[in-house]
C-alpha cells in the first residue's frame, strides 16, 4: 500500500539548487503503478529538508524517537500518491 524511503541526503553546498526535489520527485515516481502513499523521515534539525517537504505536499504526521541519532527525533512525513 506504500512505500517508505529511508534515507536521502544532498551533500552540503549542494542543497537549494533542486537536486532534493528530484529524489523526491523520483520516489513518487517510482511509487506510483504500485503504492498509494509515500512516507519518509528526517531529522527534526533539519530546517530546509522540513519545509521542502511540507512544499511538495507532504504532511507530518508524526515522529520518531533517534532514527540516526538518539538525541534526534525523526519527523515522519506522508503523500498520497494515487487515489482509493
Amino acid at each position: 500500500m506504500g512505500g517508505y524511503l529511508k534515507l536521502m541526503a544532498v551533500l552540503p553546498g549542494r542543497s537549494r539548487r533542486g537536486a532534493g526535489t528530484r529524489l523526491l520527485t523520483t520516489f513518487a515516481e517510482a511509487l506510483v503503478g504500485s503504492a498509494r502513499h509515500g512516507v519518509l523521515s528526517g531529522s527534526d534539525f533539519n530546517a530546509s529538508a522540513r519545509a521542502s517537504c511540507r512544499r511538495h505536499g507532504r504532511t507530518r504526521v508524526g515522529a520518531w524517537p533517534g532514527p540516526a541519532r538518539r538525541d534526534v527525533a525523526g519527523p515522519i512525513y506522508w503523500k498520497r500518491l494515487r487515489p482509493r
